[in-house]
C-alpha cells in the first residue's frame, strides 16, 4: 500500500472481531514503522491468480462462523446464477477480471501485474467448448482493461498446459489446455 501497511479497514475489523472475542490484543499481526517502510514499494510486480468472481453483501446469514479469514470479512459471497458454472466453486467471470484490475489499479497506484494464473476445468473433454469461451471471455476483458482502462499488466499464463495434481480435486479436476489420461 502507499504508507507500507496493511489497509486500515482490515487492522480495525480484526481489532473488533478480537475485543468482541474478549481477546486482550488484536489477532492482526501489527507492524512496526521500520518494517512498514522496509515494504513500502519494495515489489517489482503483483502476481495475481485469477480464476473467478463473487458477489459481496454485509452477512446476514451464519453469524456465527469460527474465527477464519471468512469470518472477519462479515460479508456473504453470492453468485449470479447467469454465469456458467465449471464446478462447485468455479464460475466464468470475465468482467470480474477487468473489475479486479481496475481496483488494484485505482487503490495501488497502477502497479505492473502479471496474471500469474487463469483457467477452467472439467471434467476431461476433448471437446472443451465451455473452456474455449471462458480464456476467449477473460482475454477479451484482459484486453479491455489493459487498452481501455490503462491497467498495467504485462503477461498472463493459463492454468495449466497439460493436466495435473490439483490440490483439491486430485487427477479429477482437468485444467489442462491439452488432456493427460491418469489412468
Amino acid at each position: 500500500s502507499r504508507d507500507g501497511g496493511y489497509p486500515e479497514i482490515m487492522i480495525d475489523q480484526i481489532a473488533q472481531k478480537s475485543k468482541d472475542e474478549g481477546r486482550p490484543t488484536s489477532r492482526f499481526p501489527q507492524m512496526t514503522q521500520e518494517e512498514r517502510n522496509l515494504v513500502r514499494g519494495s515489489a517489482d510486480f503483483l502476481a495475481l491468480n485469477y480464476y473467478t468472481s463473487r458477489l459481496v453483501e454485509p452477512r446476514t446469514l451464519n453469524r456465527n462462523i469460527p474465527i477464519s479469514w471468512w469470518a472477519d470479512t462479515e460479508l456473504d459471497m453470492p453468485v449470479d446464477h447467469n454465469w456458467k458454472q465449471a464446478n462447485g466453486w468455479l464460475y466464468s467471470v470475465p468482467e470480474g477480471l477487468r473489475d479486479v484490475l481496475n481496483w488494484i489499479k485505482d487503490k495501488y497506484d497502477n502497479p505492473t501485474v502479471f496474471i500469474s494464473e487463469n483457467g477452467w476445468t472439467d471434467d476431461g473433454r476433448l471437446q472443451d467448448d465451455d473452456r474455449v469461451e471462458y480464456i476467449k471471455g477473460h482475454l477479451s476483458a484482459l484486453s479491455k482493461a489493459i487498452n481501455e482502462d490503462g491497467c498495467n499488466v504485462v503477461g498472463c499464463t493459463v492454468w495449466s498446459l497439460c493436466d495435473s495434481f490439483e490440490w483439491n480435486g486430485g487427477f479429477v479436476a482437468k485444467f489442462g489446455i491439452h488432456y493427460v489420461n491418469m489412468y
